[in-house]
């Protein structure tokens, strides 16, 4: 794995920044560990709802990319994108450059 890496938001991560903002920075500068997510675990209920929303719009594309597998999961989902036949993506990821100040 690369030691640098562009920040990016994962579902996981924004909902719990809303009740630790700390955990979001040390989120981002010290690599989470991905294992088998627990019971009750915001990762296990990301999820739960995953699988809601892909029996709910019915018809769509994952993106089968693994957490620590970013830049995979950007490359799908603009490759999805593209595809006029694919109505919804599933577990879609994007990235986006912010403008340089100054």
């Amino acid at each position: 794995m690369n030691s640098i890496r562009e920040p990016y938001l994962t579902k996981t991560s924004y909902v719990t920044s809303h009740t630790c903002e700390r955990w979001l920075w040390k989120n981002f500068h010290e690599r989470p560990v991905f294992d088998n997510t627990q019971i009750g675990s915001a990762a296990y209920i990301g999820e739960k709802v995953g699988a809601l929303a892909q029996k709910t719009f019915d018809g769509g594309k994952l993106v089968n990319a693994k957490p620590w597998e970013h830049d995979k999961a950007v490359s799908e989902t603009k490759e999805l994108m593209l595809d006029q036949s694919v109505h919804s993506i599933y577990e879609a990821a994007l990235s986006y450059s912010a403008p340089k100040l100054g």
